[in-house]
């Protein structure tokens, strides 16, 4: 075990698969900005229980964090941070602003709620993992971009991905765990799934009339839900990763098309960490660089 997260620290990967990826987390996160002020009216309900801890930002509720301008200067700072990030501007600055205000606008939003919405959690993972990459690789990214190699240099180590990986499975292990210890096994017994499906299910998809018809359909549904978030740690081992990767793709999938909650960035990070997009871009069957019009060698991984 020692040996082998002295080599993840050590072994280096061409950075397509992590730029990739990074943009994307970024592009999510600046989407998910845009839903505050496009719901500051209707989604925010000033008046959170003083007694519960929300965020890290709890201690300083009050007048000042619920105002509207508070919230909205937060979204501003992560879209031009996150602008600046995409650029390849102030770099490592840049990154770890566009994580800091990222976190403060959904930390603001969820404080000043009377719900509690986990849409961004995963997002706000990420960009902190990536920022902290940006940071420790400043000087082999600058060699990269000065060879002319910023895509394809070999400057995204292995345990930005085993960490972003890790860290999605934490937060969907937690998830399930947190189901059992609070419901039990009671959880997934088919009657809160169709009430959440009369409630807020998509009256044009197929699948929802079903799941209003059938109490062992939606058992069943609520049960794989639960075994796949229960078991999402085991993603960490290569054997399993593709499996539970891809039933939480298909659970996401489902969840989208019956109940339209944003979780499509969600959806998107699982797949790139847990089906085989790192190896088919370091293998070249994806290949960006005709269409970023890039030209350079094809590295392979060092340690």
């Amino acid at each position: 075990m020692i040996s082998t997260m002295q080599s993840w620290l050590t072994q280096r990967h061409p950075a397509t698969f992590g730029r990739v990826f990074e943009a994307f987390v970024v592009v999510w996160a600046a989407l998910l900005c845009g839903y505050l002020p496009a719901t500051l009216e209707t989604e925010r309900i000033v008046g959170t229980d003083p007694n519960v801890f929300a965020t890290i930002l709890s201690p300083f509720r009050g007048p000042i964090l619920a105002h509207p301008l508070v919230e909205t200067g937060f979204v501003i700072g992560m879209w031009l941070f996150g602008a600046l990030w995409l650029c390849q501007r102030w770099v490592p600055i840049s990154p770890w602003l566009c994580a800091v205000f990222f976190t403060l606008a959904w930390a603001v939003r969820l404080e000043n709620m009377g719900k509690t919405i986990h849409v961004s959690h995963l997002s706000a993972l990420m960009l902190w993992i990536l920022a902290w990459w940006r940071q420790t690789t400043l000087s082999e990214y600058l060699n990269a971009r000065n060879q002319r190699t910023p895509w394809s240099g070999l400057y995204y180590p292995e345990w930005v991905f085993q960490t972003c990986l890790a860290a999605t499975c934490i937060f969907y292990g937690w998830a399930g765990w947190s189901k059992l210890i609070e419901s039990g096994l009671d959880w997934p017994n088919g009657i809160s799934m169709q009430l959440w499906t009369r409630l807020w299910g998509n009256p044009h998809f197929f699948a929802t009339q079903w799941i209003l018809d059938s109490r062992p359909l939606a058992t069943f549904l609520q049960a794989m839900s639960l075994t796949l978030e229960v078991f999402a740690p085991l993603a960490l081992l290569s054997k399993c990763r593709i499996w539970i990767g891809m039933g939480l793709v298909g659970m996401h999938l489902g969840i989208v098309s019956v109940f339209g909650w944003g979780f499509h960035g969600n959806m998107i990070i699982i797949a790139l960490l847990m089906l085989p997009f790192r190896n088919w871009f370091e293998e070249g069957q994806l290949n960006l660089f005709p269409f970023l019009n890039i030209t350079t060698t094809k590295p392979g991984a060092v340690s």
